[in-house]
């Protein structure tokens, strides 16, 4: 059947454009200097730590900053100053993930599945008994 305008694009395609379009991302990112990227860091977990939603959640979930990626590690430790559960991803497989808690605001990684990586298995395993919304 052939594909019309307001059809999605088959799967293959999907993955594709995805894939380009975060290629084209990361390097447009990668391409701004580091002390920009570290500025604008700076400003978007300032902004994060005052929204109340932040402020009213005891459990976090964070990524681990990567490459040039937003650097997360001063919203884990405004969260871990607040006394809150600040967790990571770990990878355990293709798509199979947990939650880590973190206790340090740059916590060790090791390389998971592609390019990312995870805190390492001796971060003590989460979720909380009860998960904050």
């Amino acid at each position: 059947m052939p594909e019309t305008r307001g059809d999605p694009p088959p799967c293959d395609d999907a993955g594709r454009a995805k894939r380009e379009l975060r290629r084209r991302v990361q390097a447009a990112r990668d391409a701004e200097p580091a002390a920009k990227r570290g500025r604008l860091s700076v400003a978007i977990c300032a902004r994060a730590a005052g929204l109340p939603e932040l402020a009213a959640a005891s459990t976090l979930l964070f990524f681990a900053s990567f490459r040039s990626e937003v650097d997360t590690a001063q919203l884990i430790a405004w969260a871990l100053e607040q006394g809150k559960a600040a967790c990571l991803p770990r990878v355990l497989g293709p798509q199979k993930m947990t939650a880590v808690a973190s206790r340090v605001p740059r916590p060790t990684l090791y390389p998971a599945r592609g390019a990312s990586r995870s805190p390492g298995r001796a971060s003590p395993r989460s979720p909380p008994k009860r998960w904050t919304r």
